[in-house]
């Protein structure tokens, strides 16, 4: 399951860009970074889908339409306008290839362009000579760029409904980072035109949770898409939209200021310095998750927690001899939203006797709105350097539920996928066969046995049963069933001990769970009836259980 989730994030956002200079999927340091916009725009919000009927579906004109601004291979529109325009080919040529954007610009004589500011609505209006929409239900932010192309995530209001959606304004001879994902149309959609002004607008309703508006400015493309189609986006919208909705919406821009490229005047660059030498404004340091802690090449060192300033969107993590200067600066992974560093750890994570690092950052889903937590993991590369595992972090952030990541749970994790012993053997590598059955929906972790120097058991879990493992002469082998229904797992508030909490119309009841010294075994705790005047023992938090990888969840890390 993690697995097909790993999967689905990575199509989910492999083709994102952020609205400024920043790639979501790989961030590399930039060695001169542009300001960053407090709020970046999500772009697409579904797996790349292949629409089938891409290929032959052209509007009524024949002029415009899917058939002629959707790449045929992957359903992409890039928001640069025609399939086959120069802009358009740059793009996805960077997408499919992997090349920069800036070196797809220069392969097709397009100028590359990443910076970027945030306007307000009113700072828009004030830019553009007035309001854009006079749908006026919202008043995000714009993102504009410095060739005057510009993008905003925003809803309107009709018949009780409130629908969000994304416009994009593009400019013809520049490639910038904006695309829509034509995914969630549906199998079906429904295409036409109509006359708004002097510019003919494509309307596209889809069967799915998706719609479209798509104009030719001439000097650009104007592409808008609808978070409703004829299902409603239930994230995003609070109903379904119709043919007149679209129209509705399409007639409600101020045409005549779209069609116009204002160039905005962007404030100077602003040099973002790295690494070593970077002066450390004690304002700017969370001190509660910064230690004088004792690494690998460093001997006593500052571990520093940065916060994000107007310069850098993104936290940061330094090690400085002095506390005031930085001597290092760990590989940043950008996220945008940052909250808090709940959590760091310094603790051999790989099996090598030296001193690694885990970072958990909480920051808020700029498109969900939800809390959310990021696993860095930082391995001991030698010299003095810390390697970023992108792979191992991201394989434990799936793993886990994202209200379990702490670190005891991280450090569980790295138990199962290949902890090591002091001599280097691998403890746990041998459960992995077990997970990897795909009878298996999730599991846990648990010290059953005292002085066996803390190896843990395994817990399995398949709808209908808990079974519990335990790790032998590098074998897993199987100790005992517990059947699941209508039953937990509870770890016991006065002693850490394991028990099962049974519960039925009646009562419930509580069994001790226990190594007997050859295997796990049972014996009755407690049990009541649900009525007034029983007083109910305190049953414990209940026992987490993680979706396990398809694949393991930490390789040789060599």
């Amino acid at each position: 399951m993690a697995e097909d989730f790993k999967d689905l994030y990575k199509d989910t956002f492999s083709h994102v860009r952020s609205s400024c200079t920043v790639n979501l999927e790989d961030f590399e340091k930039m060695k001169t970074n542009k300001k960053t916009p407090v709020r970046k725009i999500v772009l697409i919000a579904a797996a790349v889908a292949v629409l089938a009927a891409l290929g032959v579906t052209a509007s009524a004109t024949g002029f415009f339409g899917l058939a002629r601004v959707a790449d045929p291979e992957s359903g992409v529109i890039t928001a640069q306008g025609y399939a086959d325009s120069a802009e358009s080919r740059a793009y996805m040529e960077s997408v499919n290839t992997g090349i920069s954007l800036r070196e797809a610009a220069e392969k097709y004589g397009l100028t590359y362009v990443d910076r970027c500011e945030v306007y307000t609505y009113e700072e828009m209006a004030k830019l553009q000579g007035g309001d854009l929409t006079d749908m006026r239900s919202s008043r995000n932010a714009f993102i504009v760029y410095e060739d005057g192309s510009y993008s905003t995530d925003t809803h309107f209001s009709r018949g009780g409904k409130t629908i969000g959606y994304s416009l994009h304004r593009s400019v013809k001879g520049s490639l910038t980072q904006m695309e829509i994902n034509a995914s969630w149309l549906g199998e079906e959609h429904t295409e036409w035109s109509i006359k708004v002004g002097d510019y003919d607008v494509c309307l596209v309703l889809g069967s799915g949770s998706r719609s479209l508006i798509l104009a030719d400015l001439g000097n650009g493309f104007f592409t808008v898409l609808v978070y409703a189609g004829e299902e409603a986006d239930e994230v995003l919208s609070t109903g379904s939209v119709t043919r007149d909705d679209l129209e509705a919406l399409a007639k409600s821009f101020n045409w005549s200021l779209i069609s116009k490229i204002v160039v905005p005047n962007l404030p100077p660059v602003q040099e973002v310095q790295f690494g070593a030498g970077v002066e450390l404004d004690p304002e700017n340091i969370v001190e509660d998750q910064s230690f004088l802690v004792e690494l690998p090449g460093w001997g006593e060192v500052h571990f520093i927690t940065y916060r994000p300033t107007p310069e850098f969107n993104t936290a940061r993590f330094f090690l400085s001899r002095d506390g005031k200067v930085s001597d290092y600066e760990f590989h940043t992974v950008y996220e945008e939203n940052w909250t808090d560093t709940a959590a760091v750890c310094f603790t051999d994570l790989t099996g090598d006797g030296e001193t690694d690092v885990l970072i958990l950052n909480d920051y808020l889903n700029d498109y969900t709105g939800q809390a959310e937590r990021q696993v860095r993991i930082y391995s001991y590369a030698g010299g003095g350097e810390y390697k970023w595992e992108e792979e191992l972090s991201f394989n434990v952030r799936w793993a886990i539920d994202n209200e379990k990541l702490t670190v005891d749970a991280v450090l569980d994790f790295l138990k199962v996928g290949g902890g090591q012993d002091t001599e280097g053997a691998d403890k746990y590598g041998c459960y992995l066969e077990v997970l990897s059955h795909p009878s298996v929906q999730g599991y846990a972790l648990f010290d059953f046995k005292t002085g066996d120097g803390g190896a843990v058991e395994l817990i399995t879990y398949d709808g209908g049963k808990w079974s519990f493992w335990t790790a032998q002469d590098g074998r897993a082998v199987w100790l005992a069933d517990v059947d699941a229904y209508k039953t937990s797992l509870h770890i016991k508030p006065e002693t850490g001990t394991l028990w099962l909490f049974s519960s039925n119309m009646s009562g419930a009841t509580l069994t001790d769970i226990y190594w007997d010294g050859g295997t796990v075994a049972m014996r009755d705790a407690a049990a009541w009836e649900w009525r007034e005047g029983v007083e109910t023992p305190d049953i414990g938090d209940e026992l987490p259980f993680y979706e396990p990888s398809r694949t393991a969840p930490v390789q040789d890390l060599g």
